[in-house]
């Protein structure tokens, strides 16, 4: 099996988070045109990006706690 794994920052510390979130859409699409289906992708996401929902068990979200999060945005 082969993971691919990114990570998505928070909105607030994005200057154009929709372009995040498109470029995450994009990602998201061509690792699920992989021809082997034997692969997991993995997001690390301090909040679940709104524009990637993907009805498949082959992408997993995990929301990570980052504590000095809280110290950078107020």
């Amino acid at each position: 099996m082969l993971v691919f794994i990114t990570g998505v920052g928070h909105p607030a510390t994005s200057k154009n988070y929709a372009k995040v979130q498109e470029l995450l859409d994009l990602t998201t699409k061509s690792i699920l045109a992989q021809t082997n289906q034997d692969f997991m992708f993995v997001v690390m996401c301090i909040e679940k990006p709104t524009a990637s929902n993907y009805d498949t068990n082959k992408v997993h979200y995990y929301l990570i706690d980052f504590a000095l999060f809280s110290l950078i945005v107020k």
